[in-house]
């Protein structure tokens, strides 16, 4: 796994490297995503909030490498809390996909460096408590390829303490 993930990201990072990019319904794709998730999270939850708008344009993207992000960022939101909130709005020419859990968080002044290679949220080496540290790494490069952005950010509750995470994807629309 962890060949095929740095070799994944090696191509990634490569600009001469096209992505296989098709016009995608981005919708469908998180619908299915969650999907997985909710028949095989047993005591945990995996909720889908879709723009109320009648149809959420096509993206053009790599359908794999779409879905990797999703199954990254829903793993993680599982892996860390009990529930995956997964939401999906379009901003003009943009639509962003948040994926927020109620886990411990991150310290604010690791938040950026979550992103770069070989960083984990559980710092023990045990590879049944996390991966590599490369499927949040990946997902950044991927979304950079697509001409957009993955940001992680802490939720916060009424009082100010941290409430869990939220991973922001953002990407052009075709």
């Amino acid at each position: 796994t962890l060949i095929d993930e740095l070799f994944e990201l090696a191509k990634l990072d490569f600009k001469g490297v096209a992505v296989n990019r098709e016009p995608i319904p981005l919708a469908e794709l998180a619908a299915d995503v969650v999907q997985k998730f909710q028949l095989a999270a047993d005591d945990k939850s995996v909720l889908l909030a879709i723009d109320a708008q009648p149809h959420l344009p096509f993206v053009q993207a790599d359908v794999s490498l779409m879905e990797r992000v999703l199954d990254n960022l829903i793993g993680n939101a599982l892996r860390y809390g009990n529930t995956a909130r997964v939401g999906m709005v379009r901003h003009g020419t943009w639509v962003t996909i948040t994926v927020s859990d109620d886990g411990p968080g991150i310290p604010e002044v690791d938040l950026d460096r979550m992103l770069e290679p070989f960083t984990r949220g559980d710092p023990s080496r045990n590879s049944a408590t996390g991966g590599a540290g490369l499927g949040l790494t990946l997902a950044r490069a991927i979304a950079d390829q697509h001409g957009g952005a993955l940001q992680l950010a802490n939720r916060r509750d009424g009082s100010g303490n941290i409430a869990g995470l939220t991973a922001t994807l953002r990407l052009p629309l075709s």
